[in-house]
C-alpha cells in the first residue's frame, strides 16, 4: 500500500504542521490540563467535536488545530471509546482516523450512523490508496480527508459537513 508520508512521520504534530512533540501554547496547554474548551478570540464555538485516532500525537494535533477555530473538543483512543462517548454525550461532528487497530473507521461510521444518523463524519487517513478508493465517501462517511491535511482543508472539509448537515 503506498502511502503519503512516512508512517512514524503521520503519528506526530509535525505532520500537521505544528512544531515538536508538545504543538500547544503554554496558555492552550494549561486550559488543556484543566479540560477546559478554548475559543478563538471574537470566535464562537459551533462544534462539540469528537476525535478518534488510536495515535496520541495525532489526537493532540487535532485538538490544537481545532481549538484555534473554537471548538470544543473530546478525543478517543478506539472506535469502542467513541462509541461510549457518543452514547453519553452530544457531539455536532466526529473526525475519525481510517486505520485503527480495533475497528477501520468506515465501520466505526457505519455504526454511528446507524445510531445517530445526522451526525456528520469526516474520515482522515494517510494513504493515497485508500484516499484514491474513495471516489466517493464510504457509507456512512460525509468527507474523507488526507493526511497530513492543512488547516484550510481541514475548514473546507467542515464547511462541506455542514452544508451537507
Amino acid at each position: 500500500m503506498k502511502t503519503i508520508a512516512k508512517a512514524n512521520s503521520l503519528n506526530s504534530p509535525k505532520a500537521f504542521g505544528l512544531p515538536g512533540d508538545n504543538p500547544l501554547p503554554a496558555s492552550l496547554a494549561q486550559h488543556e490540563e484543566e479540560g477546559e474548551s478554548v475559543s478563538q478570540p471574537g470566535g464562537n464555538r459551533t462544534f462539540q467535536i469528537l476525535v478518534v485516532d488510536d495515535e496520541p500525537g495525532v489526537c493532540k494535533a487535532f485538538k490544537f488545530l481545532l481549538r484555534l477555530e473554537g471548538h470544543a473538543i473530546q478525543t478517543a483512543n478506539s472506535g469502542q471509546a467513541a462509541l461510549a462517548a457518543l452514547a453519553t454525550q452530544s457531539f455536532g461532528l466526529v473526525i475519525t482516523d481510517y486505520s485503527m487497530s480495533d475497528m477501520k473507521g468506515d465501520q466505526l461510521a457505519r455504526t454511528i450512523k446507524g445510531r445517530w444518523p445526522e451526525l456528520p463524519i469526516i474520515m482522515a487517513t494517510g494513504s493515497t490508496d485508500e484516499v484514491n478508493a474513495y471516489e466517493q465517501p464510504p457509507k456512512g462517511v460525509d468527507q474523507v480527508i488526507s493526511k497530513p491535511f492543512s488547516r484550510a482543508e481541514l475548514r473546507e472539509a467542515m464547511a462541506r459537513v455542514r452544508r451537507v448537515g
